[in-house]
């Protein structure tokens, strides 16, 4: 797209094939963590299986060539790290949580999410420590002080805090976002009011309350991201990435626990476990990482067939590939009344060179877009 920073250096290599194949491996590797979080959290295998569909079909409506597939990376990694248990933070944790926000905040705005699940963490973990009058503190002082060095790191950045105040403008702003699909809102009646009036339940309602602060940090992500999920239709990928491995294991920590059933369907859950216990070790044998390799090359090697290289783009029923010919014929000052969607594919169409509205990109690097695609 364009000069200077607009371009991609895959593109400008091979084009889009090699695009697609560098995206393709990104999701690849993203459902690889979406795995390795699941066993993290002590979930259970026939659960994943069911619940992989759900990431399939709502995270691949979002299997895009754009810089948020990297950011799931990123969020799956603080994920799995916060879920390690960690107790002393060393130097080398400084040096990863630093370089992770830094290369973060250069791809895409997302890395808000890293530190919101690092402090999430912290709180929850020093909740559960002070309700059940309970010593040790490490973990919530490891992710706290991952918090802040991730934080640190992603000012890192061309723009330093001004990224962050954009974001925080951006994310606010609630006429721009109302006017964005994907951003809808479930909002309560402005007369309704809570009752703070103390709870009839007294002492019992004291001890629930003490109870649903000890929940370990886990919780607190998954509450977070599944108001997410309610709040717009962009939080639906972030809540099947990010909460479906802590469901699973949630859900599976709540079945071991049970009991009080009757004894045949005691014996029947004890045995569907076991049975998914042994399939997850065998899973856990290899990692899967074996296969990444061959299927990279092998990913490559198709692309490079001039056949399949050609269909590595933009479908013609989708965007106005035959409708650009005509365009180009316009005027070069000529303004395109498009949405925006088609906007961003005439963009990368004809290099920036001609000005389209709408013009969708709400990136937080758009003043190098715009002073690239659009010179002065």
């Amino acid at each position: 797209m364009g000069r200077g920073c607009g371009d991609g250096l895959l593109h400008r290599a091979a084009g889009l094939g090699a695009v697609a194949w560098l995206y393709g491996l990104a999701i690849a590797a993203s459902v690889w963590l979406w795995i390795r979080l699941t066993w993290r959290t002590g979930g259970d295998f026939l659960l994943a299986a069911a619940m992989l569909p759900l990431l399939w079909t709502t995270g691949g409506l979002h299997w895009l060539a754009r810089p948020h597939v990297f950011g799931w990376l990123w969020l799956l990694a603080v994920l799995i790290a916060a879920e390690r248990g960690e107790t002393r933070f060393r130097p080398v944790h400084t040096v990863m949580a630093v370089g992770s926000g830094a290369l973060w905040a250069n791809m895409h705005a997302s890395f808000v999410l890293g530190f919101a699940v690092l402090a999430l963490y912290a709180f929850g973990e020093g909740m559960k420590m002070a309700a059940l009058e309970q010593r040790g503190w490490q973990r919530a002082r490891w992710c706290a002080l991952a918090a802040v060095c991730l934080l640190a790191g992603t000012l890192a950045n061309p723009y330093g805090m001004a990224l962050h105040r954009h974001v925080f403008s951006y994310l606010t702003d609630t006429e721009l976002l109302s006017r964005v699909a994907e951003f809808p809102e479930l909002q309560l009646s402005r007369g309704r009011r809570f009752d703070r009036r103390p709870h009839p339940g007294g002492r019992r309602h004291r001890r629930r309350m003490r109870l649903l602060a000890a929940q370990s940090g886990s919780r607190h992500v998954l509450l977070f991201f599944s108001i997410l999920a309610l709040r717009s239709a962009r939080g639906l990928p972030l809540a099947a990435v990010a909460a479906l491995p802590l469901a699973n294991g949630s859900i599976t920590l709540a079945l071991l626990r049970l009991n009080g059933l009757r004894p045949v369907l005691q014996r029947v859950l004890n045995a569907v476990l076991s049975y998914s216990g042994n399939l997850r070790r065998i899973d856990t044998g290899h990692h899967g990482l074996f296969w990444l390799p061959p299927l990279a090359a092998l990913a490559a090697l198709l692309l490079s067939v001039p056949a399949v290289n050609a269909k590595a783009g933009f479908p013609p029923d989708e965007f106005p590939v035959t409708a650009a010919e005509h365009v180009a014929s316009l005027p070069p000052g000529a303004r395109i009344l498009a949405p925006d969607k088609f906007g961003g594919y005439l963009i990368y169409r004809f290099r920036g060179e001609r000005k389209v509205f709408i013009d969708g990109r709400s990136e937080l690097l758009r003043r190098c877009f715009h002073e690239t695609i659009h010179p002065p």
